[in-house]
């Protein structure tokens, strides 16, 4: 080997202000996917911290049930007894493989569809205006608690956005492309979101509206009759989707879905007679709700920005205030409950709003600032980040409390109540199923509870397959079942005893655990006498 008589250069650790530097250039770079991973990095630290903290709702048990049932049983529509398309359901079942914990996995399954809205907010702004909107509009959501409240409930609300999202996505992509073709995407997505949740029928009002995009060139008289061809593409892009989705007629219970929604929404008839006889309440109770989950600074934004792109002749703002006013009347007309989670569609346009007033502001500053006019452009500056500072704060704090602590966390009487304080909420329910579990290691127990709803479906979630544990439902209005009586005698036999104030004194039961709800009343866990009659 030649001998080298250069000494050999010993290679410098990198320096802090290196790195910053390198880090720097990759930022302004590839701003977009630098700005896309930290709002995605937010998003999951935000929707999986704590993910059990809200305790088990009556609801999430019934749909995580059905998804056990059709991924052990093969009962695919089995939800169709209840009025309910089966797609949510379906979508349970891969985290039903994956996490132990049939909660988590229903949960997670929601955390997922939201993460994918999250993606169909930042590709609906970009589209709308540029990559810097989307980016904005997808933080807002991020942040938004009414978003997170949502993301973190196995509840079909969650997909249903997802797939509300990308059919307004799709159709805007078609329109202002002028390539049709991307309307498939719309009657895909539309089909999807059918297939999750009936509300889903809003999208056949929405979406049409999105000609007030299309470009002058799409109007002028060389091309025939654009409109006539927009409505026909649309037309029959949506009847496509609902013919996909009638194929569910081919099974007998397909019926039901009407049935059943007549009792959660008014029949047409009822709506034709009588259009307004519940809408001054609920209207009233969305936006009030609405401004509650969404914080009041953000909320009064996502307004602002919406009557400033209308005043300014944004044509998009056309569409977004549309989608709003479709959905605020649609849930307002119809809805006999009009709980939060059935108006979750009129959040993207709003959040959309929001971000178009802030960078219209932001505009206006370098707009001044190209003009040297430093003190204007200084002026709007400060504004943007203490408007920016008004939105991320508050936001950000109910987030937390939202995680930490929901029981404090200031949401609104109707989500309280149900999630929180009432019979519908599972306080204790994940200790009592701990406490079963353990006891049914090494022998064979009998466990009911008294309500076939709740808690009977979130206790069966946890106990179909356990070989070493009975587990039945019984009508506590009929009384005690003989068949528990003697089995008491056999085995260890426990009953779950939901949303009492005490124990009943005919009971022939000792106390093993109660769990206080916020409002007093109690969650039982007992154990019936080997000697009870």
């Amino acid at each position: 080997m030649p001998y080298s008589s250069k000494p050999v250069e010993s290679k410098k650790p990198p320096q802090a202000g290196d790195l910053f530097s390198k880090a720097l250039r990759s930022i302004k770079a590839h701003p977009v996917a630098i700005g896309l991973s930290l709002i995605f990095a937010l998003y999951f630290i935000t929707r999986l911290a704590g993910l059990k903290g809200v305790p088990y709702f009556c609801d999430e048990g019934v749909y995580i049930r059905w998804a056990q049932q059709a991924l052990f049983e093969h009962r695919w529509l089995g939800c169709l007894i209840d009025g309910k398309p089966p797609l949510h359901i379906w979508a349970i079942m891969p985290f039903l493989k994956i996490f132990d914990d049939p909660l988590v996995a229903g949960r997670v399954s929601s955390v997922f569809a939201g993460a994918f809205t999250t993606a169909g907010i930042f590709l609906l702004g970009r589209e709308l205006k540029d990559s810097r909107f989307g980016l904005l509009s997808a933080f807002f959501y991020v942040i938004c608690p009414y978003a997170l409240w949502k993301d973190r409930l196995a509840l079909a609300e969650s997909l249903l956005l997802t797939f509300t999202v990308f059919a307004v996505f799709f159709t805007v992509k078609a329109v202002k492309s002028e390539n049709y073709l991307y309307l498939a995407g719309t009657g895909v997505s539309t089909y999807l979101a059918l297939m999750t949740k009936g509300t889903a029928f809003y999208l056949f009002l929405i979406l049409p509206f999105a000609y007030v995009l299309s470009s002058p060139s799409n109007r002028e008289e060389t091309r025939a009759h654009p409109l006539l061809r927009w409505a026909v593409a649309i037309g029959v892009c949506l009847v496509a989707a609902y013919g996909a989705y009638s194929l569910l007629r081919i099974k007998l219970d397909f019926g039901l879905l009407v049935d059943v929604s007549s009792t959660r929404t008014l029949t047409f008839s009822r709506i034709i007679t009588d259009p307004f006889a519940f809408f001054p309440g609920n209207a009233d109770s969305i936006l009030r709700n609405s401004f509650n989950l969404m914080t009041p600074v953000l909320f009064i934004t996502c307004f602002a920005g919406l009557l400033a792109g209308l005043i300014r002749k944004w044509r998009p703002a056309i569409l977004l205030a549309l989608w709003f006013l479709v959905v605020w009347l649609v849930v307002g007309v119809t809805s006999l409950h009009p709980y939060p989670r059935f108006y979750l569609g009129m959040l993207p346009p709003l959040l959309l709003g929001a971000s178009y007033a802030v960078t219209e502001l932001a505009g206006r500053a370098r707009e001044h600032g190209r003009k040297n006019e430093d003190r204007a452009a200084v002026l709007i500056a400060a504004c943007v980040i203490v408007l920016l500072a008004a939105i991320t704060v508050p936001a950000g704090i109910k987030t937390a409390r939202v995680i930490t602590n929901p029981a404090g966390a200031g949401l609104p009487d109707m989500i309280k109540s149900q999630y929180i304080d009432n019979w519908s909420a599972g306080w204790g329910l994940d200790q009592t199923v701990k406490y079963l579990e353990r006891r049914a290691v090494k022998q064979k127990i009998t466990v009911a509870a008294d309500d076939g709803f709740f808690p009977g479906f979130a206790l069966a979630t946890y106990f179909f397959d356990n070989p070493n544990i009975d587990y039945s439902v019984y009508n506590k209005d009929a009384g005690l079942p003989p068949e528990l009586l003697l089995a008491a005698k056999e085995r260890p036999t426990y009953l779950v005893l939901n949303d009492y104030t005490v124990l009943p004194d005919d009971l022939p039961a000792a106390l093993v655990k109660k769990f206080k709800k916020p409002e007093g009343k109690y969650l039982f866990l007992v154990r019936l006498r080997s000697d009870s009659r």
